[in-house]
């Protein structure tokens, strides 16, 4: 069994953040961004992005779950998501259940987390090759993500932390130094507006001596703010800290109300 961090029930320090000085606020965006969906990262999954042969086949499902899944707004918390049960029936149309484990964290409050653990059929031990996360309130999902297991990093052709300063919208991440690789995407509301998640690796230097998962976020396709944490800290768990990095962000969200 994959074993989970509980990095959610103690302090979190997020060692770097954008270059805002308040807390982001979320502008409603127009209806052709409404419109945007997963689709927009297509062209960052690749083959290397899960190592195994099938292993996209946890970001096609994912793509499929999108169509059908309802979530509660995290910031007003005013209507019903979509539960365990819907999401674990959706699952079952996709994969049969000796394609995946399932782990669950009973947060207390009514709070829970559930992942889903991609498995290799061919395996004699326990191997995950994706992970699709899902958390819930009092059984109404709030948030889901899809994040790489195995993963592996061309470290020379990293984009450097400071390139993200000149990134304002998603198609400004396809014109940096290098493509943009791809550690995970997550999907909630906050004020009915749909907010993604993006989580890519960054370089510190031009040497890539120390390499951070970025988590930017974004509504349609505009970059709302971004929070960067050393990869080697969230690299054996990247379920977790994608929760983690979404409670970073609904605080400040929830401050500057």
């Amino acid at each position: 069994m994959k074993k989970i961090l509980f990095i959610f029930l103690t302090f979190i320090v997020i060692v770097g953040c954008s270059n805002q000085t308040e807390a982001p606020k979320i502008d409603i965006p127009d209806e052709t961004e409404l419109n945007l969906s997963l689709t927009k990262f297509e062209t960052m999954v690749s083959e290397s992005t899960f190592p195994l042969d099938f292993g996209d086949e946890a970001w096609r499902n994912y793509q499929e779950l999108e169509k059908n899944l309802v979530y509660r707004d995290s910031l007003y918390r005013d209507n019903d998501g979509s539960s365990l049960a819907d999401v674990t029936s959706l699952i079952d149309t996709l994969l049969k259940k000796a394609e995946y484990e399932i782990s669950e964290v009973d947060l207390g409050d009514g709070f829970n987390m559930v992942v889903f653990h991609y498995l290799d059929p061919t395996a004699t031990e326990f191997y995950n090759y994706a992970d699709l996360t899902f958390y819930f309130e009092s059984d109404n999902l709030l948030f889901s993500a899809i994040t790489v297991g195995p993963y592996e990093i061309r470290l020379g052709s990293v984009i450097l932390d400071s390139e993200l300063e000149s990134v304002y919208v998603y198609d400004d991440l396809h014109i940096l130094s290098n493509p943009t690789q791809f550690l995970g995407v997550a999907t909630f509301t906050v004020n009915d507006i749909v907010v993604n998640q993006l989580n890519i690796p960054t370089a510190s230097d031009a040497d890539a001596s120390s390499i951070n998962a970025n988590y930017l976020y974004l509504d349609g396709s505009e970059v709302i703010t971004y929070y960067y944490i050393n990869l080697q800290q969230v690299m054996h768990d990247f379920a977790s800290y994608s929760i983690a990095n979404y409670f970073q962000f609904m605080t400040d969200i929830t401050s500057a109300q």
